[in-house]
């Protein structure tokens, strides 16, 4: 993958996440705050990849969504990504 960037998070900016989706998440209310979390992930994912169409942007966020079930915390397997595009690893 050449290009490609690697972005690491720091153990404070992971705390901070972590304290806002624990607050987003609760019983009862976490269905409309999930949905506002998942927009802003999108919509800086479109910001980003701009050169990639919605379907293939869609077909991107649902890989990456579904390599996250699979392991806790691991970098996207480069197979996912396409055309230098960077892999978040967190």
């Amino acid at each position: 993958m050449v290009g490609a960037v690697e972005i690491k998070m720091t153990k404070l900016q992971e705390s901070h996440l972590k304290r806002i989706f624990k607050q987003a998440v609760v019983q009862g209310q976490h269905e409309n705050n999930l949905k506002r979390i998942y927009k802003l992930l999108r919509e800086a994912a479109e910001i980003e990849f701009t050169e990639d169409n919605m379907p293939t942007l869609d077909a991107f966020m649902l890989e990456c969504f579904e390599a996250s079930q699979s392991v806790y915390y691991k970098a996207i397997p480069r197979s996912i990504c396409k055309k230098g595009e960077a892999r978040i690893r967190v």
